[in-house]
Protein backbone atom coordinates (compact mmCIF):
# COMPACT_ATOMS: atom_id res chain seq x y z
CA UNK A 1 0.00 0.00 0.00
CA UNK A 2 1.58 3.61 -0.96
CA UNK A 3 2.47 5.33 1.87
CA UNK A 4 2.34 9.35 1.93
CA UNK A 5 4.87 11.16 4.00
CA UNK A 6 6.23 14.45 3.76
CA UNK A 7 10.68 15.07 3.73
CA UNK A 8 12.52 18.36 4.27
CA UNK A 9 13.41 20.16 0.89
CA UNK A 10 16.78 21.36 1.15
CA UNK A 11 16.10 24.82 0.68
CA UNK A 12 13.60 24.35 3.87
CA UNK A 13 10.05 23.96 3.65
CA UNK A 14 7.98 20.39 3.45
CA UNK A 15 8.30 18.49 0.20
CA UNK A 16 5.44 16.09 -0.40
CA UNK A 17 6.27 12.31 -1.61
CA UNK A 18 4.66 8.75 -2.03
CA UNK A 19 6.56 5.76 -1.35
CA UNK A 20 5.54 2.58 -2.91
CA UNK A 21 5.93 -0.12 -0.47
CA UNK A 22 6.19 -4.04 -0.93
CA UNK A 23 6.46 -6.60 1.61
CA UNK A 24 9.29 -7.99 0.02
CA UNK A 25 12.79 -7.54 1.80
CA UNK A 26 14.45 -5.42 -0.26
CA UNK A 27 12.71 -2.09 -1.13
CA UNK A 28 13.86 0.28 -3.78
CA UNK A 29 12.04 3.49 -3.75
CA UNK A 30 12.98 6.88 -5.61
CA UNK A 31 11.53 10.25 -5.11
CA UNK A 32 11.67 13.43 -7.22
CA UNK A 33 10.88 17.04 -6.75
CA UNK A 34 8.41 18.07 -9.13
CA UNK A 35 7.73 21.90 -7.08
CA UNK A 36 8.85 23.71 -9.90
CA UNK A 37 7.31 21.66 -12.65
CA UNK A 38 4.20 22.13 -10.50
CA UNK A 39 4.34 25.72 -10.64
CA UNK A 40 5.21 26.21 -14.42
CA UNK A 41 1.73 23.74 -14.83
CA UNK A 42 -0.47 25.81 -12.52
CA UNK A 43 0.98 29.32 -14.34
CA UNK A 44 0.50 27.90 -17.41
CA UNK A 45 -3.20 26.80 -16.36
CA UNK A 46 -3.80 30.56 -15.22
CA UNK A 47 -2.38 31.88 -18.14
CA UNK A 48 -4.72 29.67 -20.49
CA UNK A 49 -7.93 30.48 -17.93
CA UNK A 50 -7.12 33.92 -18.64
CA UNK A 51 -6.93 33.89 -22.28
CA UNK A 52 -10.13 31.99 -22.48
CA UNK A 53 -12.03 34.61 -20.43
CA UNK A 54 -10.79 37.14 -22.93
CA UNK A 55 -11.15 36.10 -25.76
CA UNK A 56 -14.79 34.85 -24.46
CA UNK A 57 -15.79 38.52 -23.19
CA UNK A 58 -15.08 40.18 -26.88
CA UNK A 59 -18.05 42.04 -27.80
CA UNK A 60 -16.78 40.80 -31.89
CA UNK A 61 -15.74 38.20 -34.05
CA UNK A 62 -12.16 36.78 -33.38
CA UNK A 63 -10.09 34.21 -34.93
CA UNK A 64 -6.85 33.33 -35.83
CA UNK A 65 -5.09 30.99 -37.78
CA UNK A 66 -1.42 29.46 -39.01
CA UNK A 67 0.46 30.10 -42.27
CA UNK A 68 -1.65 27.00 -43.68
CA UNK A 69 -5.01 28.37 -42.63
CA UNK A 70 -6.01 26.60 -40.42
CA UNK A 71 -8.17 27.64 -37.45
CA UNK A 72 -5.89 28.00 -34.12
CA UNK A 73 -8.06 30.32 -31.92
CA UNK A 74 -11.50 31.87 -31.95
CA UNK A 75 -14.42 32.88 -29.57
CA UNK A 76 -18.49 31.79 -29.27
CA UNK A 77 -19.26 34.65 -31.43
CA UNK A 78 -17.37 33.28 -34.67
CA UNK A 79 -19.00 30.02 -34.21
CA UNK A 80 -22.37 31.96 -34.09
CA UNK A 81 -21.34 34.65 -37.24
CA UNK A 82 -19.78 31.21 -39.10
CA UNK A 83 -22.80 28.84 -38.62
CA UNK A 84 -20.40 26.36 -37.61
CA UNK A 85 -19.94 24.45 -34.11
CA UNK A 86 -16.39 24.58 -32.30
CA UNK A 87 -15.70 20.70 -33.67
CA UNK A 88 -17.04 21.44 -37.17
CA UNK A 89 -13.96 24.58 -37.00
CA UNK A 90 -11.51 22.65 -35.43
CA UNK A 91 -11.44 19.71 -38.10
Amino acid sequence: MPERSKAVHKPGGDLPERADRSPRAIVIESCRDITERRLAEDQLRKEKDLSEATLSSLPGVFYAFDGQGNFLRWNKNFETVSGYSGEEIAG
